[in-house]
């Protein structure tokens, strides 16, 4: 996805499970509306910020730029499924 280590070795320290789990569940309904054939293609890693977050907002961008023609780079479409909280968990309330 073309981010740097250093980012990302950042994010999974900040990451929390309440916050994984909302990223996770943003990418799975993006990908359940344009390509739910993709899930039994993935390769999950053991960690689950890798497992499930990272592969399925992953696979939804490859997904958005293979079947609808999008030119946006992945992390920006990562950013709307996420509503730009990529790195922020949601508010509550």
């Amino acid at each position: 996805m073309d981010r740097p280590e250093s980012t990302v070795r950042r994010w999974l320290r900040r990451a929390t499970d309440e916050h994984l789990q909302w990223m996770c569940h943003q990418g799975n309904r993006r990908l359940i509306q344009i390509a739910s054939e993709v899930f039994s293609a993935i390769r999950y890693a053991r960690n689950l910020l890798l497992q499930h977050t990272l592969c399925i907002l992953s696979a939804a961008a490859v997904e958005d730029r293979r079947g609808f023609g999008f030119t946006d780079p992945p992390w920006d479409l990562i950013g709307i499924y996420t509503q730009g909280r990529l790195l922020s968990p949601p508010r509550s309330g």
